[in-house]
């Protein structure tokens, strides 16, 4: 009795340069080393990492540990290149408005959560953080703010100060969601020592 031999189909084994989750492990991979080697990359380099590690923390179906390391990363870039430092102003604007969509879905980390790190004695930073504050409602005001008493700055607090005593009322929602972001972070004394009772 002889045992019939049957070939097997050949599988097709995908090439790890072909997943997608590869290649974002990769890049985070590549850029930490690039900070650490403390290499300069052409501006147009730059901008083209940087805006694909911005992607990697921006998708919320990234696994954890791959963001935080993203945000890492831009972090260290964001304290050493003003370009990188502009990109994630843009991408945090982005996260603004896209929050205005009725579905939106806030995250984090996002890049507002980039600029309360990076942002301390920055006037770019603490001006567009300022102006997101005047001009926005919901989560964009409330990441900004968060970010503003994050960063435990003078001029930051300034702003801040002006939100617990009305200078800057929210559009939309009552200032209550403000003070309760602010509290959450600075403290409820801050709050009380810094309310006029005009």
């Amino acid at each position: 009795m002889s045992k019939k031999q049957t070939s097997r189909p050949k599988i097709e084994q995908s090439s790890k340069d072909d997943d997608p989750e590869f290649k974002k492990i990769c890049l985070v991979s590549d850029c930490e080393k690039f900070v650490e080697a403390g290499e300069l990359p052409s501006e147009r380099d730059l901008r083209k990492l940087t805006e694909g590690i911005i992607s990697i923390y921006d998708d919320s179906l990234n696994e954890d540990n791959l963001r935080k390391r993203a945000v890492d990363v831009v972090c260290d870039l964001a304290r050493r290149y003003d370009e990188v430092l502009d990109i994630v102003i843009e991408n945090a604007q982005k996260y603004a408005d896209a929050q205005h969509i009725d579905d939106a879905s806030p995250y984090s980390p996002n890049s507002f959560n980039i600029l309360a790190k990076v942002g301390k004695g920055n006037e770019k930073v603490i001006s567009f953080l300022g102006q997101t504050v005047q001009t926005n409602w919901g989560t964009p005001r409330w990441a900004a703010t968060e970010a503003l008493c994050e960063l435990d700055d003078s001029k930051a607090d300034t702003i801040i100060i002006g939100i617990i005593n009305g200078k800057y009322p929210p559009k939309h929602l009552d200032c209550a969601w403000d003070i309760r972001k602010i509290e959450r972070i600075k403290g409820q004394k801050f709050v009380e020592r810094h309310h006029s009772n005009n």
